[in-house]
């Protein structure tokens, strides 16, 4: 099973994620993309490509790029938990111009099992990760203090992916992890019958 875990910074995501891999035993793939470099975001020269793809403005070429780890990481894989998938990729990247991308990328890689969306508005989010790191680049970034789960939403709904949307705002980590494990556990019932 391919299991995406989404949502917009502070949400949530990770935490759920590698709590979920590691009670299904399933592999945890966090930014796939880092899987083109040894040592990951420790890797100097991944931090440096990254740079220039945040700088870079063409849609198209960024949504391949992260593209491409996404492909990596699904490619001839099973039991995979994935911390950011299409819909990130989307909410970043995603333009009239690069929808093209998402389609050919879903063609290539396929749709995950279930996609759970985390939500959490922009509020608890900054709460979230003030107390991760009252320093943090995140808090600054202006880019992080809006919604996102809307325009994820409606990619998940444009392309016909399946998902479980769960709101984080007045529930806890554990909490959360709790239902989704759940959802998970009741598809993979259903699957057996």
């Amino acid at each position: 099973m391919i299991i995406a875990i989404e949502g917009m910074d502070g949400v949530g995501k990770s935490t759920c994620a590698r709590s979920l891999a590691n009670y299904l035993n399933y592999e945890y793939v966090s930014t796939p993309i880092q899987t083109f470099f040894k040592g990951g975001n420790n890797n100097p020269e991944f931090k440096n490509t990254m740079n220039i793809m945040y700088d870079m403005t063409d849609s198209v070429v960024k949504s391949y790029f992260i593209g491409l780890g996404n492909l990596v990481a699904c490619r001839h894989k099973d039991n995979i938990v994935l911390d950011r998938h299409f819909a990130s990729n989307y909410f970043w990247n995603g333009t009239p111009e690069s929808e093209i991308v998402f389609k050919h990328l879903i063609e290539l890689i396929g749709k995950p099992d279930i996609t759970f969306l985390l939500k959490g508005s922009v509020q608890t989010r900054m709460k979230r990760l003030y107390e991760r790191d009252p320093n943090g680049w995140d808090l600054k970034d202006p880019e992080k203090h809006v919604i996102g789960h809307d325009k994820m939403e409606d990619f998940l709904i444009r392309f016909d992916i399946p998902y479980i949307a769960i709101d984080t705002d007045n529930i806890n980590q554990q909490k959360v992890f709790e239902t989704v494990k759940q959802h998970v556990i009741n598809m993979s019932k259903g699957k057996k019958r």
